[in-house]
């Protein structure tokens, strides 16, 4: 009897049957070989009837620490994961730019690119589509360790033979929204594939559809290239400010609280290009309640030809300044109860942040060692968010972001941000200029309070 034919006559099981099912067979026999893209022999056939006719409909508890990629509990919402290899290291990681992740299921619409050692798809290929999306990164095994934090429920799996973790994840201590992260080892590859599932519609977040997720991961695959890309010679550019994390500037305290009005002068160079002098100012942060002054062409991009300027204004330009979403109370006992749900009302404003930027000497290309953003900053933990239970904050589109933009010693541009932040994150928002040097690889970035001029 085949493998098809022995799940017809059996019809729809859940996802998480198959699984359980999957995870006794390699209790029962760890050094047999389970991938189901080899053929299986009878012997095994015999186990699988013998299971499914013990266990009835009921799922089997997956255990921790048996598949060579293992987790653990760390405190009460952390979980500890690594290889046999890697058990003894502390959360490190180092991404294999020669395995490219290979999608063999995205749901309908979902568009993206995968490129050595990352992957990333969105609804239509759009990062600012309303749905949810999935990140993708390539680890080497040998080296993998993490510790996740904030985790209600883990559970071990395996897919197509392969050993995996899935977990849902509050974003902080104080977020009650849930992703799922799920951590697949390639044991014969040597590889980590870390996924994480996020859900976005209209600024707020949500779970994305758990059974997707499984069959997103039952057809995920890696292919192991010759060569590391060189992505410099495509489509990708990698530039000075891109290499700057701006949570890392914040934590490692490379950054200055800074005040609206006042020029800062920052050293600044692009990779492999001199080092310049840029002097940035915030002139002003203004708020407004339209569009009154920007197009639609000035806003981001949401996906097959739509822009965010519909997400926030309506047919008169007018700012949708409130709107309501279904949020969990809390997260639970972490064993997937995620507590009761209520409604919970926002107050969108909308501002317009104004920067001058001079150069001293020449600069080829401003965008590639300066940036713009704008997050809020949580009270007590100092963590940064762009969402979070009270709100969100983010830049959403601007006047004068030419990448193509170059300025000679002496002459100046000004670059307008259009910029979203919910009122119930009341002093919590901030905008930042953040600027690379990349000839001392260092970045830097200037914190403005997100307050308007009245």
């Amino acid at each position: 009897m085949k493998k098809d034919d022995l799940q017809n006559i059996y019809g729809e099981v859940p996802a998480g049957f198959h699984h359980s099912v999957m995870n006794a067979l390699c209790h029962l026999d760890e050094k047999a070989e389970v991938k189901h893209r080899s053929n299986k022999k009878v012997l095994k056939v015999v186990l699988v009837c013998a299971l499914i006719s013990a266990i009835g409909v009921a799922t089997v508890a997956s255990a921790s620490g048996l598949y060579g990629l293992f987790s653990k509990p760390v405190g009460k919402y952390g979980v500890d994961i690594a290889t046999e290899e890697s058990a003894s290291a502390e959360n490190v990681s180092t991404i294999n730019y020669q395995a490219k992740i290979v999608p063999g299921y995205l749901p309908e619409g979902f568009q993206g690119w995968s490129g050595g050692g990352t992957a990333e798809y969105h609804l239509n290929g759009n990062v600012f589509s309303d749905c949810w999306y999935i990140e993708a990164r390539a680890y080497e095994a040998k080296d993998y360790h993490e510790t996740t934090k904030y985790v209600v429920n883990s559970e071990e799996m395996v897919f197509n033979g392969h050993k995996a973790v899935i977990m849902e994840q509050k974003f902080s201590e104080n977020n009650d929204h849930i992703r799922y992260l799920v951590r697949e080892f390639f044991e014969e590859e040597g590889i980590v594939v870390c996924c994480r599932f996020i859900g976005e519609k209209e600024g707020q977040y949500f779970a994305p559809d758990r059974d997707e997720i499984l069959r997103v991961m039952e057809h995920l695959d890696i292919e192991i290239m010759d060569h590391v890309p060189d992505y410099g010679s495509n489509d990708y550019v990698e530039t000075a400010v891109s290499q700057y994390d701006t949570h890392d500037l914040i934590r490692d305290g490379r950054f200055e609280k800074a005040e609206i009005g006042k020029e800062y002068t920052a050293a600044v160079s692009d990779i492999g290009k001199e080092e310049s002098k840029l002097t940035v100012k915030t002139v002003s942060i203004t708020k407004k309640d339209s569009a009154d002054g920007w197009t639609r062409k000035d806003f981001f991009s949401a996906g097959e030809g739509r822009d965010v300027y519909d997400k926030f204004f309506d047919e008169n330009g007018k700012l949708k300044s409130e709107y309501t979403v279904i949020e969990p109370e809390s997260a639970g006992d972490g064993i997937r109860s995620l507590g009761t749900t209520k409604e919970k009302t926002y107050h969108r404003k909308f501002y317009q942040a104004k920067v001058k930027v001079t150069a001293e000497s020449d600069i080829e290309d401003v965008f590639a060692v300066l940036w713009c953003d704008a997050f809020g900053i949580e009270d007590g933990s100092g963590d940064l968010y762009y969402g979070s239970h009270n709100g969100c904050i983010e830049v959403v589109g601007g006047i004068g972001w030419d990448d193509t933009l170059s300025l000679k010693a002496g002459e100046s541009a000004e670059i307008t941000c259009a910029i979203m932040a919910d009122a119930e994150t009341g002093d919590e928002g901030r905008f930042m200029i953040k600027t690379a040097n990349d000839s001392k690889q260092e970045g830097y970035a200037y914190l403005f309070d997100l307050v308007s001029e009245e």
